[in-house]
């Protein structure tokens, strides 16, 4: 018995880190946005944010991030139903809308496509 209350502990704050940590690199990748308007001196970071999000996120149906907490959350609870999308679900959780994973994911790259260009706008033009 402590041994299954244990697992579920871990498992549930584990799930927690990596919701945290997937919490940070949304927070990342959307400051980067400013801090490139801000100083052109953060653009470099800024591709180099975007590249690895979009490199660790080809390969997956959804990222990777997301779909680890999934299967730590559904160990523990297997009724847990994450949309696929970690912003959609966080923000229908905490907001109380209803915002689908494609939405989610189209926004997503519409923000991702704006972030690109503002970037390179930042590189080419010093």
């Amino acid at each position: 018995m402590a041994r299954v209350i244990k697992q579920s502990f871990l498992l549930e704050w584990g799930a927690h880190a990596i919701a945290l940590m997937h919490l940070i690199w949304t927070l990342l990748i959307f400051v980067g946005v400013f801090l490139v308007l801000i100083d052109h001196a953060y653009a470099p970071l800024n591709v180099g944010v975007l590249v690895m999000a979009l490199v660790v996120n080809i390969p997956f149906p959804s990222c990777p991030l997301t779909l680890l907490e999934q299967k730590m959350r559904k160990k523990i609870d297997p009724e847990y139903n994450i949309t696929g999308s970690f912003m959609a679900t966080y923000l229908n959780k905490i907001l109380g809308t209803n915002v689908s994973a494609r939405s989610a994911k189209i926004g997503i790259g519409i923000f991702y496509a704006f972030s690109g260009l503002l970037t390179i706008f930042a590189l080419t033009h010093p």
